[in-house]
């Protein structure tokens, strides 16, 4: 306690003095001879090596309790070591605790976290990590008793939490799929070579497309030909851009007043003839146009 009190009177002397006090200046501060404080500064570093050395047991019991697939046990002790030299800095013999007490939460918080990020792909935050474990604890715990799992409702209600909470935790250390893992079963092909490439249309949509445009096509083939071409430019039927009123205007040198009431009358004519619905499908699948 003593070494952490003259630590913090350093860091103080620097935060005022905007550089580090020289080893004479800390001793003045201290109200020491600058001997006595090298003579400090070495019993504590001789104590904390002890403190230190004596729990190292202690970080491998730890470091072998949670090792998870994907980590070493030597990666877990040498974080271990971190949280113990964490727990030391921080120890307080004025609460009364045991040393061995202290530094053991502070070196299972450091494996812990070095397990999970170790042993999954994606971030996972410590409270779900808690939860996964509570959640596995008391599903086995339950099997043991009645020999048959429970369900989440049932584990939700014991942690007092939600089914959809432990869901989420009991699948939460399931390893990704690598695209290049067989599928079960074929030993020849591979999950990636599987999967719908997103910018290829399937067959039976290309299909689909194909005929709502051959039925519209159909219809429109009624209206005269500037209501047709009006109602094509219009909903971006054949190149999915639709155009504004704006756009038909200086197109046909037309007001935009007289575009509105062709395309009013070609809807009617349209609508007249059983093909408003067939038109606003078209539009949905083809264009961003929302007018219909």
């Amino acid at each position: 306690q003593e070494h952490i009190k003259m630590e913090a009177l350093f860091t103080s002397m620097s935060e005022q003095l905007g550089r580090e006090p020289t080893f004479r200046e800390w001793a003045e501060a201290l109200k020491i001879e600058p001997q006595e404080l090298r003579r400090k500064l070495k019993h504590a570093k001789r104590c904390r090596t002890n403190m230190v050395s004596s729990n190292l047991g202690l970080v491998i019991k730890v470091a072998r309790k949670f090792g998870l697939k994907g980590t070493t046990i030597e990666d877990l002790i040498q974080e271990g070591i971190n949280g113990l030299l964490h727990g030391v800095e921080k120890f307080d013999t004025s609460r009364g605790f045991r040393l061995s007490t202290y530094v053991l939460w502070w070196i299972e918080l450091s494996v812990r976290r070095a397990s999970v990020k170790r042993s999954i792909m994606c971030q996972v935050p410590m409270h779900l990590f808690d939860t996964h474990t509570r959640v596995l604890k008391t599903r086995a715990r339950i099997f043991e008793e009645r020999g048959t799992f429970p369900t989440n409702e049932e584990v939700a209600t014991i942690l007092g939490t939600t089914a959809q909470k432990v869901h989420l935790a009991a699948n939460l250390m399931r390893h990704p799929k690598s695209l290049d893992d067989n599928v079960p079963g074929c030993d020849n092909v591979t999950l990636l070579e599987i999967l719908p490439d997103p910018e290829v249309e399937s067959s039976l949509l290309v299909a689909e497309k194909a005929l709502l445009k051959e039925q519209l096509d159909k219809v429109l083939n009624l209206l005269k030909p500037r209501e047709k071409e009006v109602l094509t430019l219009r909903y971006g039927i054949g190149d999915g851009r639709d155009r504004t009123l704006e756009e038909l205007s200086h197109h046909f040198n037309l007001s935009r007043e007289r575009v509105r009431q062709i395309e009013k009358r070609a809807l009617a004519k349209i609508h007249e003839l059983g093909g408003k619905e067939l038109l606003a499908s078209f539009v949905k699948t083809f264009t961003t146009n929302t007018d219909l």
